[in-house]
């Protein structure tokens, strides 16, 4: 099932043109790396997504239904949550309180009301409580609990803003380079966790300039350069394709 289409997707910032007529879609079940070098257009493409940025021009469908005039609440409320280069954590909450937060948008309570306090978490619906719990120790964060976000290490907050998106209940997540900030044995665990979600139904696309993580976790790949598509297709194709070598790494 295609559950994603991007369609002739442009965005130009003045002069600039971030996103050049780019089109791929992205099936149920898959896990897709968007990469290219700095600067392609890959988080204004997430951002236009997420509906952060509006198109100049082009479509964007999920499941068959039209995106470009909704915004984010509206388009994380029908099942693509995201997550962003620099952690969008609330720093002197909890890590569990971070993940109650994200729970948000699947109930009708006022978390923001209740987490005004730390003593108010366990008023908090038992079973959305037990949700947040357990999404929580699949990140690998059950010891920092109630440790304040801020005081987590770089490679424990990006996975706190992993639970925060999951907590949302997303059919399609956006991570934008995830394994920042990790050594290679978080990499490696985060890869089988994201291997987890979608065996789960989750289906994943992401932006990573960790190379050997996308050509090791992703299904296919799609590489732009200056806001156009590259070229598109397996991770074996991708890293033999002369134009994407050019790109990353220049001419001879």
């Amino acid at each position: 099932m295609t559950l994603l289409e991007v369609e002739n997707l442009t965005k130009h910032f003045g002069g600039l043109t971030a996103v050049n007529h780019l089109s791929f879609s992205v099936q149920s079940g898959e896990i897709i790396g968007l990469i290219g070098p700095n600067g392609a257009g890959k988080t204004t493409v997430f951002n236009l997504i997420s509906g952060v940025l509006q198109p100049g021009k082009g479509s964007i469908r999920f499941k068959g239904e039209e995106l470009c005039s909704l915004k984010p609440h509206k388009i994380a409320r029908k099942g693509i949550v995201r997550t962003f280069q620099l952690t969008n954590l609330f720093t002197d909450l909890s890590v569990v309180q971070n993940v109650l937060i994200g729970c948000h948008l699947k109930s009708q309570m006022n978390f923001f009301k209740k987490l005004l306090c730390s003593s108010s978490i366990y008023g908090t619906d038992g079973d959305i409580l037990k949700e947040a719990l357990d999404t929580i120790d699949f990140m690998g964060l059950s010891d920092a609990v109630n440790e304040p976000a801020g005081n987590l290490p770089v490679g424990s907050q990006r996975c706190l803003s992993i639970a925060m998106a999951l907590a949302a209940g997303p059919e399609l997540i956006l991570l934008d380079e995830p394994f920042t900030g990790m050594n290679m044995e978080e990499i490696n665990v985060l890869m089988a966790r994201l291997e987890e979600l979608v065996e789960k139904g989750i289906t994943i696309l992401l932006v990573e300039h960790n190379m050997k993580a996308v050509m090791n976790l992703c299904h296919r790949i799609v590489v732009m350069n200056h806001g156009k598509k590259l070229t598109e297709g397996s991770p074996e194709e991708v890293k033999r394709d002369r134009d994407v070598i050019t790109a990353y790494l220049g001419e001879g």
